[in-house]
């Protein structure tokens, strides 16, 4: 669920988003389902955050949602990131997601990015040190990832002293115990 209450999912066989409607007071939970337009191959990954901001992954391309108004509160279309800031051209990304605060990490070929700039396009993707992942979350305060053998790893926010310090700055620390699956908000 985004922000605002906006519901979203992705079907499994097909790889597309579809919306919840119809909700208001009297049903929190909406009607129905509506289908978002999308890609031949449909999505394989996406995540909601900020302002109710859409992120996605299609066939390894990075994608954010245009087209928000008051009304149309599921945006209207699909622009992709610019790969500004990723040496190879041909760069596959596997895993996207955007937190409360409008910052966006993804997971590139295994390496961790996270997209710097005005929100939501950014100008560019800045390589994060230290770990390769295949799963990655933002949450208000933290990051938290998951690598390929299901280590559970995480960025602290900087100590409050120090303004000028974000979460790209930090250093994974190492949490006991394996998931394959990791949310955070």
């Amino acid at each position: 669920m985004c922000s605002s209450g906006l519901f979203l999912g992705l079907g499994m066989d097909d790889g597309q988003i579809y919306s919840r409607v119809g909700t208001n007071d009297d049903t929190p939970m909406g009607d129905s389902w509506t289908q978002l337009e999308s890609f031949q191959n449909g999505f394989s990954q996406i995540s909601c955050g900020y302002r109710d901001m859409m992120v996605a992954v299609a066939e390894g391309v990075a994608y954010f949602r245009t087209g928000y108004t008051e009304t149309t509160l599921q945006g209207t279309g699909w622009e992709a990131f610019s790969t500004n800031g990723i040496e190879s051209d041909d760069m596959t990304f596997t895993h996207i997601s955007v937190g409360d605060d409008g910052k966006i990490w993804a997971i590139a070929d295994g390496d961790v990015y996270a997209r710097e700039g005005d929100f939501p396009r950014g100008s560019s993707w800045k390589l994060i040190n230290g770990g390769r992942m295949r799963q990655v979350e933002v949450g208000r305060e933290s990051v938290w990832g998951l690598n390929k053998w299901n280590e559970i790893w995480y960025r602290e926010q900087c100590p409050d002293e120090d303004e000028d310090c974000d979460l790209t700055q930090t250093d994974w620390t190492n949490e006991p115990g394996t998931l394959i699956w990791i949310a955070c908000a």
